[in-house]
């Protein structure tokens, strides 16, 4: 089974809609994240569209979430999250991918709530201001519900997120397990 057949072949106006959809992601994982950490100095204007493009971030991380229990579930996608190759089931493999996905744009959404929560009023952290890489990290060891302990969480806020963010990753733990459950049942009863 030949993967191309899942992409349909793309006119013009396609290109041109997937070139700006590619933009636009960029801009989504980059913005936030300098707006955030303030590396470039926030305008009421910036602050709109860094708060706009990460509603997008959330917004195709609920996407991706949708698809990948639709091929799990084997229902059809609702059209709000449907794309031009979707008129055959999701297979397994694109079931897993949407779900690993939805996931990181989890992870990198909570980073961004951490590295604004500690760049502006008190210190939110017991470390100060979270850069991106240690918000990264901090979100996934308090996804993984690993937490170390050398970053604490010490105001309200930065704490309240962070019960947000464990009990999102127990939504994924459940999801993922639900997933390769369902993969094995699906295997079992084809031999």
């Amino acid at each position: 089974m030949s993967v191309l057949r899942y992409f349909p072949p793309m006119d013009r106006r396609m290109k041109v809609g997937a070139s700006v959809s590619f933009v636009m992601t960029i801009l989504g994982w980059s913005l936030p994240a300098l707006l955030a950490s303030q590396r470039i100095r926030p305008t009421p204007i910036l602050l709109v569209i860094g708060a706009l493009l990460y509603a997008r971030l959330w917004f195709n991380a609920t996407v991706f979430v949708v698809r990948a229990a639709a091929g799990l579930y084997n229902y059809r996608i609702p059209v709000l999250f449907s794309m031009p190759w979707d008129s055959e089931p999701l297979w397994l493999g694109g079931t897993i991918f949407y779900a690993v996905v939805s996931f990181w744009y989890t992870v990198y959404g909570f980073a961004l709530a951490y590295i604004f929560a500690s760049a502006v009023g008190k210190p939110s952290f017991n470390v100060g201001r979270l850069g991106l890489l240690s918000g990264m990290y901090f979100s996934l060891t308090t996804i993984a519900t690993v937490g170390f302990g050398d970053i604490v969480p010490t105001s309200s806020l930065a704490r309240l997120l962070v019960m947000c963010e464990i009990s999102v990753g127990m939504l994924y733990a459940i999801f993922v397990f639900s997933i390769i459950a369902s993969s094995v049942k699906n295997r079992h009863e084809i031999k």
